[in-house]
């Protein structure tokens, strides 16, 4: 995968001048691909799409689907009532994280994963604040599902590159019991100035402000950072910089993931990166990662 940086390089050089679009890549659901969530792991009567009953302050309807569990049905019944919201990156969409779903729901969890403005199904444009309001809208929505058991205690935050920002942005507003943080983007503008090797300002080229080191200053509660060692993508130091930024989070905790790419830190070593399929790990997830990722969870919400 071309790094980041040399990807913005290019739609500079191509005159693209503004790159909020490349940020999001909102990528829409076509004909014929799936139109929610979909899984053969997953019992298909604990799959719920939901769309109309969640809806942003702005009046967007915001598609997304929902994974839940019964009892006796082969994951760790203790942590059925603990939910995650998932926050996928861009150029995706909830048809196409198949893999990471299922990988969540087999260890025990209740997912929501949702669709912002302009991805998927869900209708609009993404802008900064209004993937904030749709990611707000969704997390208040899974907290109220007292008929899972859920309450906000109950529910944690996972991000993955994009939506590292977007669930970070939410934490801290109000901080969850437990964020996990999956190959996060660092400033927009210093992807710009490493990209373009000069101090340039921001917004010259982008609108969305995203900030994650500076975002992590204002969170508190436990905070969990995977970032692959070899992601040439989104580099490493951004991860590490949201770790020392992040000074109120308790317990603030870092895995540099030797061996992995932007895509595949929860993966088997010599998995493959597949850019159609988010998190597509061929060779199978990682003992290391299930252990670290459900620890950090039970400890912090409960089993």
């Amino acid at each position: 995968m071309a790094t980041l940086q040399r990807v913005v390089v290019a739609m500079l050089l191509a005159g693209c001048m503004r790159l909020d679009g490349f940020v999001y890549r909102a990528r829409q659901a076509k004909a014929g691909e799936s139109e929610k969530f979909s899984s053969t792991i997953i019992p298909a009567d604990l799959q719920d799409a939901v769309s109309g009953p969640i809806v942003s302050d702005d009046g967007v309807v915001i598609d997304a689907a929902l994974v839940r569990h019964r009892a006796g049905d082969g994951t760790p019944d203790a942590r059925h009532t603990t939910a995650l919201l998932y926050c996928h990156g861009n150029n995706t969409f909830l048809g196409v994280t198949t893999p990471r779903i299922e990988e969540l729901w087999r260890l025990g969890y209740t997912v929501l994963l949702l669709d912002y403005r302009g991805f998927g199904r869900t209708s609009g444009t993404p802008t900064e604040e209004g993937v904030y309001k749709d990611a707000r809208a969704a997390r208040a929505w899974l907290e109220s599902r007292v008929d899972l058991g859920l309450s906000p205690a109950r529910v944690g935050l996972y991000g993955r590159s994009l939506g590292t920002a977007i669930c970070l942005h939410i934490a801290a507003e109000r901080a969850p019991k437990a964020l996990i943080l999956e190959s996060p983007i660092a400033a927009i503008s210093t992807i710009i100035d490493d990209s373009l090797g000069l101090d340039a300002p921001a917004e010259w080229f982008v609108d969305t402000k995203m900030d994650n080191p500076n975002t992590a200053g204002a969170l508190t509660g436990p905070l969990f950072i995977l970032h692959g060692l070899a992601d040439t993508y989104v580099q490493p130091k951004y991860g590490q910089s949201i770790h020392d930024a992040a000074v109120h989070a308790s317990p603030n905790l870092l895995w540099l993931v030797p061996g992995a790419t932007h895509g595949t830190v929860p993966c088997n070593p010599g998995a493959n990166e597949n850019p159609a399929i988010e998190n597509d790990c061929s060779s199978g997830f990682s003992a290391e990662y299930e252990k670290r990722v459900t620890e950090f969870y039970d400890a912090a919400i409960g089993p």
